[in-house]
């Protein structure tokens, strides 16, 4: 309630909140904090994985990558964006078997996809990237729900 009526003091609508939250940096007790730091985190974690194709099987990378996920403390996070990012984290789990097959490749993690994508499991690993990039967009949704 403080927050509303210190928006209407300032002339300034909902969404417009919205979008100024994305730009503040929000303590890490703050609902929105905890998912800045979740992001952030994510965006560090993913540079990681993506570059880390080149020396390391892409099954390996993935694991870490997703060990590293489940590590992330959500104590502060909305329970929408918590399930969400669950839920992406799983997307990325369900690759990992498929991905065995191609444990020899080494490359960046997108160029290794393109050639995954272009070849013979085409199909089914589209499939299963989708379900990692539609989970994303619910982990995005669920930030900007707060």
């Amino acid at each position: 309630m403080k927050i509303l009526k210190i928006l209407i003091l300032l002339g300034l609508s909902v969404s417009s909140f919205s979008q100024i939250s994305l730009m503040i940096e929000w303590p890490p007790t703050h609902p929105t904090g905890c998912m800045q730091r979740i992001l952030a985190k994510d965006d560090s974690l993913g540079q990681i994985r993506n570059l880390a194709c080149t020396s390391e099987a892409l099954p390996i990378v993935i694991t870490n990558y997703s060990k590293a996920l489940a590590s992330l403390d959500f104590k502060y996070c909305p329970e929408n964006f918590t399930s969400a990012f669950n839920n992406h984290r799983n997307a990325w789990e369900s690759l990992i078997p498929f991905l065995e097959k191609y444990a020899d490749k080494r490359d960046e993690m997108h160029l290794l996809f393109k050639e995954i994508e272009s070849g013979e499991d085409s199909t089914i690993f589209k499939q299963k990237l989708k379900a990692v990039w539609d989970s994303w967009a619910e982990v995005e949704k669920a930030f900007q729900q707060e």
